[in-house]
């Protein structure tokens, strides 16, 4: 128990601002208020005032408090600017307008939570106006996409806030209680979550860091060229931590920026149990294909994303670039020691290790934005000269590198959403520009004459109910193909839940209403085991039959043609016939992986 005492020191004047037209936030609220209220019964000298972001305020009021905190948690309002509350319209005012003194804040810490939901810019900005008018932060600005469990998001923000200000303030309260409060605020919080906070933290700031690194370095060149004596060394992507959150989790981490691991379909295989569904649509050997990622680095934060956020995030590539020779022996090397490891688990064949060895297939959709490496044609050009077939997977924000990599076997951008709200709201896009960027990426698809794949996860309650906004874009992009797969639960940390899984049943129903919209395109495979349908462009199906496999030979051959003399990849020069018992509705139930059980002739992918 925390002993009862007089205060001494004026305590410090605090306005918490929240929407209280805005009902969906109680719960939120009171959880925070709660703490606060809490720790000023233990000894927090803090005074509160409790403001509604719809009331009229002048600055001068702002000016009467130490700490400005803002919760605009869930904040889900249009862009019409009728519609933001009124004090955040205010402050937007004041930042902008050349007659206010830029000082009015000075000596006042603030603090903002928004968690992103809707496309509120104003929210987004809001810690860097204030900021701007002379506040200094007690957060980052950007605390609340930290990616941490959402329901713990607001409780880490307020812990955060208590213990900056227990820390940092001798006003904040006695120093006989300090210790005292200190340890209560850390039993709020998960020590997972913890160090999950911790780890963003600090590659938050070593981002800064960097960035102004470059800024100084630039300055410098600027004004003298001649002195690059004092070149910063160019900094890493993966940090210590990072490497061994990512080792311990089963990786193979290649170099600076790079990783491999064993999918479990790929584990399934070396069973003998199953393989997944690109082996059902597209006659991939699941035990030898390598699931991989030259960059662990993306520029989205989606929601569904089973790396939990920790990887690092960016618009532009700004570290250390591993040589393209480098990360695919890295890649290959570490591959074959996960196999051989996994190489004496119960129920393994040795004669799918042996044909795994081989590495015929790369998936390059591990985690992160494979197409931000800059060596990416040279590592893609490394994979076919090893005779490896390419799975490319991007998340449509790079439209230029869309435009110059070298042909793959099989070209995917992800279609999270159909609209830009949508786009927003599930995939947390870094750019401004994103919604401009995803356009470009989908026409840049269009002029890609190689296999490829609009994918889309489906999430319900995000983008299951916009099958029209879906059949534009396939119209637009007019892929070869369109694989609709159904979200996969990460665990916790995800900010999502089970409850935005869709049954198969459902993605088989949004896949037969897509078909209804798209003149053509049929529904060719599925496989239950994954959640997953296939919608295949009708120029695939002739001879009364589907050819959605590959002849990944015939490819190797297209693609040394076209390294030759620029000759285009044709997507239907290197495809095969589907084996029947992978097509839609055969009782399979696009369960391919029986032929690995000696029930026909297995395929030589």
């Amino acid at each position: 128990m925390f002993s009862s005492w007089l205060i001494r020191k004026m305590p410090l004047k605090v306005a918490f601002f929240y929407d209280k037209n805005n009902s969906s936030i109680n719960s939120e609220v009171e959880k925070v208020l709660s703490i606060i209220n809490d720790c000023v019964e233990k000894g927090l000298l803090w005074e509160l005032t409790v403001f509604d972001l719809n009331e009229k305020l002048e600055y001068t009021r702002f000016q009467e408090y130490n700490y400005l905190l803002f919760f605009l948690f869930s904040h889900d309002q249009s862009l019409e600017s009728s519609s933001h509350p009124v004090v955040l319209l205010y402050i937007q005012d004041l930042d902008g307008d050349h007659r206010v003194s830029h000082d009015i804040l000075k000596g006042i810490q603030v603090s903002s939570l928004y968690d992103g939901t809707g496309s509120c810019i104003i929210c987004d900005n809001l810690q860097l106006d204030l900021a701007s008018l002379g506040a200094s932060e007690l957060t980052r600005y950007d605390f609340g996409h930290c990616p941490i469990d959402k329901s713990y998001l607001s409780i880490v923000w307020i812990v955060e806030i208590l213990q900056n200000c227990i820390r940092n303030s001798e006003e904040a309260v006695e120093q006989s209680n300090k210790q005292q409060l200190l340890s209560h605020l850390r039993e709020l919080v998960p020590m997972k979550v913890r160090r999950k906070l911790k780890v963003w933290l600090k590659e938050r700031e070593e981002e800064e860091k960097e960035l102004e690194e470059r800024k100084s370095m630039k300055r410098d060149l600027g004004e003298d060229v001649e002195d690059l004596g004092n070149v910063p060394k160019e900094k890493e992507m993966i940090t210590r931590e990072l490497r061994s959150i990512l080792q311990k989790q089963g990786y193979g981490v290649v170099g600076s920026h790079s990783a491999v691991k064993l999918c479990r379909w790929s584990k399934t295989h070396l069973r003998g149990n199953g393989a997944c569904y690109k082996h059902t649509f597209y006659g991939l050997n699941s035990a030898s294909c390598m699931e991989a990622t030259p960059s662990l680095a993306c520029a989205n934060r989606c929601l569904f994303c089973w790396r939990h956020h920790s990887n690092p995030t960016g618009r532009s590539w700004r570290w250390k670039i591993d040589d393209a020779k480098d990360v695919y022996d890295g890649m290959v090397a570490n591959q074959r020691r996960l196999l051989k490891q996994f190489a004496g688990c119960e129920g393994v064949l040795p004669d799918r290790v042996e044909e795994a060895m081989a590495l015929r297939h790369c998936a390059l959709s591990l985690v992160g934005e494979p197409i931000m490496y800059p060596k990416i044609a040279e590592f893609i050009d490394l994979l076919h000269q090893h005779g490896t077939s390419s799975f490319l997977v991007t998340n449509a924000q790079f439209p230029q590198e869309i435009r110059s990599v070298p042909p793959v076997t099989q070209f995917y951008i992800s279609v999270d959403g159909s609209t830009k709200e949508g786009l927003k709201k599930l995939d947390r896009p870094l750019f401004r520009d994103y919604w401009e960027r995803f356009n470009e990426c989908v026409e840049a698809v269009k002029s890609r004459t190689e296999r490829t794949v609009l994918r889309l996860t489906l999430v319900k309650g995000y983008n299951m109910e916009d099958v029209e906004g879906v059949a534009r874009i396939v119209k637009e992009a007019l892929p070869s193909f369109v694989e609709l797969k159904g979200m996969t639960f990460s665990g916790q940390g995800c900010l999502l839940t089970m409850e935005n899984c869709p049954w198969y049943s459902e993605i088989v129903q949004f896949g037969k209403e897509l078909n209804a919209l798209l003149d053509d395109y049929e529904i060719s495979c599925e496989h239950e085991h994954s959640c997953s349908v296939l919608l295949t462009h009708k120029k695939f199906f002739y001879d009364g039959k589907w050819h959605t496999w590959i002849d990944f030979d015939k490819f190797q051959e297209l693609y040394a043609k076209w390294k030759l003399d620029g000759t285009p990849v044709n997507a239907l020069d290197y495809s095969i016939e589907t084996p029947v018992n992978c097509v839609y509705c055969v009782f399979m139930v696009g369960l391919g992986h029986l032929w690995s059980h000696g029930a026909g002739i297995r395929p030589s992918g």
